[in-house]
């Protein structure tokens, strides 16, 4: 099932080309220096583009920021790196996390090595480059490590155990 927010997104990047006097899907793909198939898949919302995609086809369209905007709303859908961002959101602004792990290395704390391997693992028929995506998006989790307020990492042992 296709997203409302890629339904939108793509349907803005079509009305954002042809307003830009018809411009071809060829010609914007020459511009951003993407496919033909790739805008067209977005368009139809057949593919969850990249930031990078979305933020070349607001500059070469001039749209003044509308597609990231839209783009920003993919964040809360179901494509795997996209959907975990409701959790890192609430990551991001927490003072302290309670956590409790059993024999796994938490994900804030995983080295891409081990964050890949356990990814791999547990998506074995899964796109190389969703796993890179995923990757990706756990190491910019260690973000709130280095912050200029960094949180509270509390470990909660049971006494009753």
């Amino acid at each position: 099932m296709r997203s409302p927010a890629l339904i939108a997104l793509g349907s803005e990047l079509r009305r954002y080309r042809l307003a830009a006097d018809n411009m071809t899907q060829s010609h914007l793909a020459k511009l951003i220096n993407y496919s033909e198939g790739m805008i067209s898949n977005v368009e139809t919302a057949q593919k969850v583009p990249r930031h990078d995609f979305v933020e070349r086809c607001d500059q070469a369209l001039n749209t003044g920021g509308a597609l990231l905007v839209l783009h920003g709303l993919l964040k809360y859908d179901t494509h795997p790196v996209e959907a975990f961002a409701r959790y890192t959101d609430a990551e991001s602004q927490a003072n302290a996390i309670y956590m409790w792990e059993f024999v796994v290395i938490p994900g804030v704390f995983q080295t891409p090595e081990y964050a890949r391997a356990l990814l791999t693992a547990g998506r074995p028929t899964v796109k190389p480059e969703i796993i890179d995506d995923l990757v990706a998006a756990r190491m910019q989790r260690q973000d709130i490590l280095s912050r200029d307020r960094p949180l509270d990492l509390i470990r909660q042992i049971r006494e009753d155990q």
